[in-house]
């Protein structure tokens, strides 16, 4: 994922966070934001990744729905 400046929360189908085919549901140029939106949203759908990433495309969390 490119350098966008902002954190991102983003989720896709699949079995490991891949910022490739993500689609990002929300970003916020503060990192406490995008946090809480990310754990407001676990867990995640069956068969879907839930990551949040760093504006310089690096993770820093992730879950994994149920199978």
């Amino acid at each position: 994922m490119k350098d966008s400046g902002k954190y991102r929360v983003t989720h896709h189908l699949g079995r490991k966070p891949d910022s490739e085919d993500a689609e990002v549901i929300f970003s916020y140029p503060d990192e406490e934001p995008a946090r809480r939106f990310y754990q407001r949203h676990l867990p995640p759908r069956a068969g879907y990744v839930l990551a949040l990433w760093r504006p310089d495309g690096t993770l820093i969390a992730s879950t994994i729905g149920p199978q």
